[in-house]
């Protein structure tokens, strides 16, 4: 199997990137859609919720099956369908055949997460590396790509059922060129092994421990996702409407939280190879949340500044979640965290908004620091292996 590394790694590494790619891009056509649609805010969220509805339902079955299935198969099977789905958002004409157009997008885009998550954990333990946070790396790399040729273009005025369904294309094509044609030839490059439950804790108390340390995982995905949610959704109004930054400033917050989040992540491997997953996992946490307290300072080059350390502290926290649930209870640990992460995503921009209607937005904004503070309590749970996150118990 270990022939077929390699050609295995390259191929995750495209899904990976080909699912950050397509997901960023029909986001950034959102404005777009919404006035193809006339829909007002209430009208759009209602339909959004539809992406929620179909991923959550598709993460908890996609973890079954990954755990009787190769997940790397399950992913290029799951990627291909997420091509297809992309263009239907383009096609709704009102916001309630928008949602249902979602609500089959969201079940793709969530069933690709969990299988691809779950092929990377085991390839990690194939290479007896702590190497998910480079798939993840190439995720945030997509995501940047998507999101720039969505600005592109709206601003060329291409339409969006054209635009998505060249982006589609092309994630097929990378997919066919990639990942499908090494099962074509030589089938999955790793079985479908799961821990078992005397691997999972040979002490003797395998599902105390094994849930408890997916417990643990879900805080660092669940945290760091509702961060990552809040600054997608809120830092661009607080860059502008707070601290007074110019129109053209404001999206940078974001956009330089992603950047270097997907270049710590490319060096994760190598910090969890240094220092081990628990001290990596604590320092990203306090690092993120000192940022995340900087940026509370009204003045924008330090607020940019902010965002840009906190990207690096929490570059590696989601995947080490993932990594630690894997090793615990294969599939199905995945997908709980990978569910909870999304839903933490989610949930993070609304509750924020609630915030700051009574409080104001810096108030609220303070919360998100003191979230990433639980996560560093979290991670001192963690095992400070230094090559992959070990089985627990």
């Amino acid at each position: 199997m270990l022939d077929r590394f390699p050609v295995a790694r390259r191929g995750l590494l495209t899904i990976f990137a080909a699912d950050g790619a397509l997901f960023a891009s029909w986001v950034s056509r959102l404005p777009q859609v919404q006035d193809d649609i006339g829909a007002d805010a209430a009208g759009l969220g209602s339909a959004l919720a539809g992406t929620a509805v179909g991923a959550l339902t598709a993460m908890s079955i996609t973890g079954v099956i990954c755990h009787h299935r190769a997940p790397y198969r399950v992913a290029c099977v799951t990627l291909l369908a997420l091509c297809l789905a992309i263009t239907l958002p383009a096609m709704a004409g009102s916001a309630a055949s928008l949602g249902l157009a979602l609500v089959v997008f969201g079940a793709c885009y969530g069933a690709t997460d969990v299988a691809m998550n779950s092929a990377a954990v085991q390839l990690a333990d194939l290479a007896g590396r702590p190497i998910v946070p480079q798939f993840h790396s190439a995720f945030s790399l997509g995501s940047l790509a998507g999101a720039g040729l969505g600005a592109v273009a709206a601003a060329i005025d291409l339409d969006v059922l054209t635009h998505l369904a060249l982006v589609g294309a092309a994630g097929i094509v990378a997919v066919l060129l990639t990942s499908a044609r090494l099962f074509v030839t030589t089938g999955p490059p790793i079985p479908p092994v799961e821990p078992t439950e005397t691997a999972a804790a040979p002490t003797g108390r395998p599902v105390r421990l094994a849930w408890a340390a997916v417990l643990t995982a879900a805080t660092l995905t669940a945290g760091t996702a509702f961060a990552e949610g809040v600054t997608a959704s809120w830092s661009g109004i607080y860059l502008a409407d707070e601290v007074g930054a110019p129109l053209w400033v404001a999206p940078l917050g974001f956009a330089l939280l992603s950047l270097v989040m997907a270049v710590f992540r490319a060096y994760g491997t190598r910090l969890i190879e240094l220092f081990g997953t628990r001290t990596v996992a604590v320092t990203g946490a306090l690092v993120a949340a000192g940022a995340l307290f900087l940026v509370l300072i009204p003045a924008v080059p330090v607020v940019l500044l902010g965002y840009a350390i906190a990207g690096a502290g929490v570059a590696c926290l989601f995947p080490i979640g993932i990594a630690h649930a894997g090793a615990a209870k294969g599939s199905i640990g995945v997908s709980v965290a990978s569910a909870l992460g999304y839903a933490g995503f989610l949930i993070g921009p609304p509750v924020i908004g609630l915030v700051a209607q009574r409080t104001g937005l810096p108030t609220a904004l303070a919360l998100v620091a003191c979230s990433i503070l639980v996560v560093a309590v979290a991670a001192v749970a963690l095992p400070n292996d230094r090559r992959r996150d070990p089985v627990p118990g």
